[in-house]
């Protein structure tokens, strides 16, 4: 007796997207940072980021599906630029010391901390609360900094200290984007 394969079974594995699709995501995702400067959050629409990409909407759906998401990938690639450079200088670094120096040099010097950066991490934030896609990002970037902080915290002062240290660090340097983006001057372009 033959058995039938369930639908389970014969699921193929995902798909891997091509560097194609990958240069496109990019490029969507680059004018949607490039409208959201422009235009703000309530500016920022499926046809003003189409236009600037000059592609239809509905390859935004295609790639996207919803604005949340596409918003959601968005903070993505600019929390992963941040954590790429941050990790490229603790690569470099040696020693605690040199690794807290190099975390906090990079978020708040360099070709990150800029003034059109600083507004863009202010949408995030503000909506993070709202947007699913938003909050998971944030999370997800804020545990990777607490941990980075921590870890190295963690072998210059007592653990508890290091816990507390790394969550005051943190705030600090938020609260130092969120004065640039508000115009305080700190951000630079």
């Amino acid at each position: 007796m033959n058995r039938q394969p369930s639908p389970h079974e014969t699921r193929s594995p995902p798909r891997r997207r091509s560097a194609t699709e990958d240069d496109r995501r990019t490029a969507l995702i680059t004018a949607t940072l490039d409208v959201l400067r422009e235009a703000g959050l309530a500016g920022t629409t499926f046809a003003r980021i189409a236009a600037r990409a000059d592609v239809s909407p509905s390859l935004l759906v295609y790639y996207f599906q919803d604005k949340d998401r596409l918003l959601g990938a968005a903070f993505a690639h600019v929390a992963g630029a941040l954590s790429a450079e941050v990790a490229r200088a603790q690569r470099q670094a040696r020693g605690p010391r040199a690794r807290l120096d190099a975390l906090i040099g990079c978020c708040l010097s360099g070709d990150q901390f800029t003034a059109a950066n600083a507004v863009l991490w202010l949408f995030f934030w503000a909506e993070a609360p709202h947007i699913h896609t938003l909050r998971r990002v944030q999370r997800l970037y804020q545990r990777r900094m607490i941990a980075n902080l921590r870890f190295d915290l963690a072998r210059l002062v007592p653990p508890a200290a290091a816990h507390d240290l790394a969550h005051m660090l943190a705030a600090l340097i938020d609260g130092t984007w969120l004065h640039g983006a508000l115009g305080g001057g700190a951000a630079h372009d």
